[in-house]
């Protein structure tokens, strides 16, 4: 439902952009109250015609269930600047200024957010959306493992095989910097 959609997307966010997600959080602002209109009409009630052709075409040749919830969080991350900035805003005016991103989108940028959403589709621990799909897409499963999460869900064999590909490929570079055991 909207409500999984919406703790989904602000895992994401919490996992990419932590500091942007304790600022919203902090505001009391949550995914659902500007990504609503996003979602429900694929963006088009917020875009631009050619936009909206061009995000359908890769929406469809993706078929991928996750994209809209990636791309939705490149259109966060994208004005994460700005947001950050409105630490003396009330909650309404952040909560529009979000939700009227998309509109500011354009056709010819269509193609990098959608790579920028693929890009962090694949930073994005696959285990967190192997666990996923079932419950947002398939059979049902149990909810409150997205809407309790204190932080993005990832097992343990994904986290030690990450852990030993960076140390077989000579770097730290992308690695785990911290994890939270649940017990």
């Amino acid at each position: 439902g909207d409500t999984t959609s919406s703790a989904v997307l602000r895992l994401l966010l919490l996992y990419h952009e932590p500091e942007l997600c304790s600022f919203l959080d902090t505001k009391r602002v949550s995914p659902d109250q500007y990504t609503e209109g996003w979602v429900n009409t694929l963006l088009a009630g917020v875009c631009s015609l050619g936009a909206v052709f061009r995000i359908w075409d890769l929406y469809f040749m993706q078929n991928d269930p996750f994209f809209m919830l990636f791309l939705s969080l490149i259109m966060v991350i994208n004005v994460r600047d700005e947001i950050l900035a409105m630490k003396d805003e009330d909650k309404l005016t952040i909560v529009d200024t979000l939700a009227a991103m998309p509109s500011a989108l354009v056709a010819e940028d269509v193609t990098d957010f959608c790579s920028l959403a693929q890009y962090y589709k694949m930073k994005t621990p696959s285990s967190f959306t192997q666990a996923l799909f079932s419950i947002m897409f398939g059979e049902g499963g149990d909810e409150k493992f997205i809407s309790h999460a204190l932080c993005l869900p990832v097992t343990a064999q994904e986290l030690i095989e990450n852990s030993q590909e960076s140390m077989a490929s000579g770097g730290p570079i992308d690695t785990v910097k911290f994890f939270l055991v649940d017990c």
